[in-house]
């Protein structure tokens, strides 16, 4: 029966989100709105063959929208365990959760479920409308592959979101380990522009951040088909660092949690 209660907060959630149907219906002509801005924007480029853009078949279209699905997909990630938490906060429930005969940690997973599944959905979805006004498209064991590639980034990211967890439950603001999350990854990783036109102190920045070796990897498989044989060296020294964010992230969260149920502070909003 413990098994259920992951569904079960799944269901819940998609079922919260869904009673707004503006907001939720509207994220989806937000998704239409970039997609055409993007489209017409890489119309500018289209005459021109850049260097920085020959591995990428000089599509800047198709370039610029795996970024911003990435993005998207990782921002809701991010954001949403700080949320959920702030919301318990909000509305009187966050002892129920921190005192749950469940561990708390597999609470709070069970929390990132349905933002999980949103933001890979999300990412499909991307590439199918951008299909739709382009002239490419993908064979379906490439979105299966990319889904892949989504669950193993999502490691990284679920450590930020626990720092920024824990940050909520001790200062009761919004955090801002999510903000400059988002704005060192959109800056950084390659999320509108290539790596490559970064000058080389901020690459060595870049190269430090495990989202930019899954957002090549990604573009890699949607412009090439296929999957690097050989493992690089500096993605395995890219898990290595997710491992100690991960790390880091879970005994940061527990001592926020240990903090707040020994102040009593848990509860105020």
């Amino acid at each position: 029966m413990k098994n259920l209660f992951i569904f079960k907060q799944i269901k819940k959630d998609f079922l919260w989100e869904y009673s707004y149907k503006i907001s939720f219906f509207g994220q989806f002509a937000g998704m239409f709105l970039t997609l055409i801005t993007f489209f017409f924007l890489s119309k500018t480029f289209e005459a021109n063959q850049s260097i920085h853009l020959d591995s990428y078949a000089n599509n800047y279209f198709l370039f610029s929208i795996i970024g911003i699905a990435f993005l998207d997909h990782s921002s809701i990630l991010i954001r949403s365990l700080s949320s959920s938490i702030r919301d318990a906060q909000a509305f009187g429930y966050v002892d129920t959760l921190l005192h749950s005969q469940r561990s708390t940690i597999s609470v709070m997973l069970c929390m990132l479920a349905y933002p999980y599944i949103k933001g890979n959905l999300k990412f499909v979805f991307y590439l199918l409308f951008a299909s739709l006004i382009s002239d490419f498209s993908l064979p379906l064991h490439t979105y299966a592959l990319a889904s892949l590639i989504l669950f193993s980034s999502s490691l990284f990211f679920l450590g930020i979101a626990f720092l920024s967890g824990a940050f909520v439950l001790v200062y009761k603001q919004a955090d801002p380990i999510n903000y400059l999350t988002n704005i060192l990854i959109s800056l950084l990783s390659g999320i509108i522009y290539p790596v490559s036109v970064l000058p080389n102190y901020l690459q060595a920045f870049s190269d430090a951040i495990p989202a930019t070796y899954s957002l090549e990897l990604l573009r890699g498989l949607i412009f090439n088909g296929y999957l690097a044989d050989e493992v690089d060296l500096d993605l395995i020294g890219s898990f290595f660092i997710t491992c100690i964010i991960v790390i880091i992230s879970l005994v940061m969260f527990n001592f926020a949690i240990n903090k707040v149920k020994k102040d009593g502070s848990s509860g105020k909003y």
